[in-house]
């Protein structure tokens, strides 16, 4: 009897014998991935557990579901932690996060003790409940229902609370809307409420969320920037012609801005040169007092006031004051940038 090669075996095959070798191939293939994803769901499962004991180690036995007793004042009050927590880089976030659980002062019955007013407290945190079923049908307005004629202490109590807890941001919110520019749908995105990618030319407000705050001062992040004029529009009507032109913030009426692609200060498209200004990834750059005090990384370069240490400049005060209302932030910008400070005239 003559013994036949392997290859002669397998070309004998029969198309059945065919199929069911290749579908034991495909079995045993299947097994391996089936046997590797049980063992990546066992290193997962140690590494959660690991996690949990760490964070327990941190934090105690805490988690965004928890319930927690406050006294507010001396008035009740329970609230879920992940409420608390919600506004990332708060005071407030960070002292229930669970980590200072223990050092919190608390009343005799053990629950934590706020010392803040319950009717101004309790607006702040209704706020955020309400924020948590937010949808665009029904968006959520901050709470600003306060008559200032006749409850200003008030408002200036609730600022001052929620600036304590450097909820400002969280409570009074705003974002960027693109108000100009070149290219097509994907020329600009906006990764976050306040950060612009941009691979074209385009003008952005920094826009009130739900709130009539006005900002009076802000300060922008670059990334890598190819082009930028970071300023001001100052004119109670917003269907200007100046209002997401395409030319850029400080170069057409109406408009005052710092330009660190030409490294100048530029209002009603009049120039006025500032040396030492760069164009680079990580500059911060700050406008204070509606356009009238200009920063650079923290150095002062630019300002209406002649015994500043900076450039000389003509700002936003020789308008009438009654625009200040009206004056709105813009940023003209090719490449990226964050809004990474906003403050609000009170």
């Amino acid at each position: 009897m003559t013994k036949r090669s392997s290859s002669e075996i397998s070309s004998a095959e029969t198309p059945s014998e065919s199929i069911e070798n290749a579908l034991a191939s495909l079995s045993t293939l299947l097994q391996k991935k089936q046997k590797e994803l049980v063992e990546r769901e066992a290193e997962l499962s140690k590494a959660q557990e690991k996690f949990e004991v760490e964070r327990s180690g941190c934090y105690g036995d805490t988690a965004p579901s928890d319930v927690l007793h406050l006294n507010v004042g001396g008035k009740s009050m329970a609230v879920l932690r992940r409420t608390l927590t919600s506004v990332e880089g708060s005071m407030l976030a960070s002292r229930f996060s669970g980590r200072w659980d223990d050092s919190i002062e608390k009343d005799e019955n053990g629950h934590y003790f706020i010392d803040q007013e319950f009717d101004l407290f309790e607006k702040m945190i209704n706020y955020l409940r309400h924020r948590s079923n937010e949808t665009d049908q029904y968006p959520v307005k901050s709470p600003c229902s306060f008559n200032p004629a006749k409850y200003r202490g008030e408002v200036e109590d609730f600022y001052r609370m929620v600036e304590y807890y450097g909820m400002t941001l969280g409570i009074f919110p705003s974002e960027l809307k693109v108000v100009y520019k070149n290219g097509g749908e994907d020329a600009v995105t906006l990764p976050g409420l306040l950060e612009v990618n941009a691979t074209e030319w385009c003008t952005l407000e920094i826009s009130r969320h739900g709130h009539n705050r006005v900002i009076s001062a802000y300060e922008v992040t670059l990334g890598p920037v190819q082009r930028v004029q970071i300023g001001w529009l100052y004119t109670p009507d917003k269907t200007h012609p100046s209002y997401g032109n395409s030319i850029g913030v400080g170069d057409v009426e109406n408009t005052l801005s710092l330009d660190l692609s030409r490294s100048c200060f530029l209002n009603n498209s009049h120039r006025t040169d500032i040396s030492g200004l760069e164009l680079k990834e990580g500059t911060v750059v700050r406008s204070e007092d509606f356009g009238n005090r200009w920063f650079v990384d923290g150095r002062l370069v630019a300002s209406i006031n002649e015994d500043d240490p900076a450039v000389t400049i003509t700002g936003a005060s020789e308008y009438d004051a009654k625009y200040m209302a009206y004056m709105i932030p813009l940023l003209s910008v090719k490449g990226d940038a964050k809004i990474s400070a906003i403050e609000y005239r009170n």
